[in-house]
C-alpha cells in the first residue's frame, strides 16, 4: 500500500508516471458507477495523499482521470470535483491545468466551464464561511 513502491518507473519523471498509473487504475476500477469510483478513492485515500505530493503530481492525476473517462465528461467532472473536495487536487492546480494550453483548452470546451466554475466556487464558499464565522465571533 506504499505509493512510493513504483519509484523505479522509466521516464523523465517516475513520480508523475506512478501517479498517473495509480489514479488511472483506481478510476478504471471504479468505472462501473460513480459510487464505485468514490468508494475506491475513499478506500485508498491515504495512498492517494502520499502520491499527490506536488502540483505536478496533481496535474498527473488530472490527466489520468481525463484519459480514462475521455468519453464520459460527466463522470470526469464528477470525479475531478471529488478530488478537489477530498483536497487531493488543489483548485488552483485544476484551474492552471484547464487554462494551460489554448488548443487543449478548446478541446476541453464541452466540460471546461463546469470544471472551472466548480474549482473556483469551492475556495470562494470557504472564504464566505470563514468571514461569516468571524463576523459572528
Amino acid at each position: 500500500r506504499d505509493a512510493r513502491a513504483l519509484a523505479d518507473l522509466p521516464g523523465p519523471d517516475p513520480a508523475q508516471a506512478r501517479t498517473r498509473l495509480l489514479v488511472s487504475a483506481m478510476v478504471y476500477e471504479g468505472r462501473e458507477s460513480f459510487s464505485h469510483a468514490l468508494g475506491i478513492l475513499g478506500r485508498y485515500l491515504d495512498v492517494l495523499r502520499a502520491a499527490l505530493e506536488t502540483p505536478e503530481d496533481e496535474e498527473a492525476a488530472i490527466r489520468a482521470v481525463t484519459e480514462v473517462w475521455a468519453r464520459s465528461t460527466q463522470s470526469c467532472v464528477m470525479v475531478m470535483d471529488k478530488l478537489v473536495s477530498m483536497k487531493l487536487v488543489a483548485p488552483v492546480t485544476l484551474v492552471r491545468w484547464l487554462l494551460s494550453d489554448y488548443d487543449e483548452c478548446r478541446a476541453r470546451e464541452p466540460y471546461m466551464w463546469e470544471l472551472l466554475s466548480r474549482a473556483v466556487s469551492k475556495p470562494v464558499a470557504l472564504v464566505a464561511t470563514v468571514r461569516s464565522d468571524l463576523d459572528q465571533a
